[in-house]
Formats: structure tokens, sequence, C-alpha cells
């Protein structure tokens, strides 16, 4: 996350009546009414909802490429971007975007080049530069020791160096070991297989996190390695 930043950029219809009363002159939809009112009975609950059915349709598509074109021009200056949930029906589009701290300059002269270019049409508000909350997650934890001892055994390695590699193999050999298909009837198979699993996840998990893979070697599993890496903390895009 080094010098990265999050800009979230939400744009919202200006007037939604007016953009209601354009969308109902579209020949489909005036069609419709038209078919609707001509019919002898009236008009029912039903048809209002074919109306309003198709009316929708209409706003999501229009909105869905206003989106798109913001998008498209935006994307241009960042790495990444996040969409998140519209919130109302006048909010076209609510979108986080990642990019370097020397391109914000940019990337805002693009929003008010946006703005500009759709005359009035939409409100745009962006709030940052903020940490990429929409990117990364940090999950810090701090594991005993006697826990990562005790995956170690169940997978059988030593307190040496290991590799992610090492620990994988140690994982699908200690699954076939104890796989309750292969050893039908042993008793408390099920659970070795299961403890397997869950000492790979420990092993796998302090692996990734430890500060010695950083550097490129293998990980140790041995107590005074151990209290190099007593608080871990992990990345997730």
């Amino acid at each position: 996350v080094q010098d990265a930043i999050e800009i979230d950029v939400v744009a919202t219809l200006r007037d939604f009546q007016t953009f209601l009363a354009e969308i109902s002159e579209e020949e489909e939809i005036r069609t419709l009414k038209q078919s609707l009112l001509s019919k002898g009975s009236g008009v029912t609950v039903d048809d209002r909802l074919k109306v309003g059915v198709l009316v929708k349709r209409y706003c999501d598509r229009i909105k869905a490429d206003y989106a798109e074109q913001i998008q498209t021009v935006l994307n241009e200056v960042s790495q990444d971007f996040r969409t998140h949930d519209l919130m109302d029906d006048t909010m076209v589009l609510n979108t986080a975007f990642l990019l370097g701290r020397d391109r914000q300059a940019d990337f805002e002269r693009r929003v008010e080049q946006i703005d500009k270019e759709f005359e009035g049409k939409l409100n745009f508000r962006w709030v940052g530069p903020l940490p990429p909350y929409s990117f990364y997650t940090l999950e810090i934890s701090r594991p005993q020791f006697e826990q990562i001892d005790w995956a170690r055994e169940r997978l059988g390695l030593e307190r040496g160096f290991v590799t992610a590699e090492d620990i994988k193999k140690a994982h699908r050999k200690s699954a076939l070991a104890s796989h309750p298909d292969k050893h039908r009837g042993t008793p408390n198979i099920e659970k070795k297989f299961d403890e397997s699993a869950k000492a790979y996840r420990i092993l796998l998990d302090y692996y990734r996190a430890s500060r010695q893979t950083e550097q490129g070697r293998g990980c140790c599993l041995d107590r005074e390695a151990f209290e190099e890496n007593a608080v871990l903390v992990t990345t997730a895009r």
C-alpha cells in the first residue's frame, strides 16, 4: 500500500423527475402506455406494474451507460477500482479508485472534465485521499508457539527451515494417511483428518506472515524464530 491512495467517487442524478420524464418519452414505453390506455377494461394494477418494470429497465440501462463512461475515463489514471452498492435510485456511480499518490491531481482533473461533459445532468462528489480501505485488508494476530509447534508435529515437520512447498507436501502425506475413505473403521480417523487440515492452515498462515519469508528464505519453526514473529500481519486483496 506504500504511496497508494483511494479516492471514492459518487455520482447522482441532479434531477430525478426530469430524468424519469425523459425516459417516459422512449418509444417502447409510449407504445406500451397507449396500448394499455386503449383497452376497454381500463388500466389495472398489473398494467401499471408492466410500465414500472419497463421504466426501471431503461433507468438501469442508462445509469449503467453513464457509469461505464465515467469509469472508462477514471480508469486511465487508476490502478484498480472497486464498485460499491448503489444506495438509491438517484445514484449512478459509487466506486472506489486505487491510484498512486502522484496521480491525485490528474484524477481530480478527470472528474471535473467528466462533470462538464455531462452538462449538469449529474452531481459529482469525491472523498480522498484515503488509505486504500476498499482494496486491502490487514489482519493482525498474536499466535501461540504451542499452537505452531502442535501443527508442526501433526504434519511431521522438523523445527528447521521449511518452505511453503514443504508444508503442502507434509499436509498431502498426512491427509492420505488419515483419509476416512481409505481407512474405514479406524477409530478417530475423521478427527485426525480434520486436525491435519487445521494444522496445514495454521502453518501456511504462519509461513505467509513470517518476516523470514520476506527475505526469500524458508520459515524456521523453532521458538527463537517464533519470537521474531510474535505479531503476524497478513495482507489480503
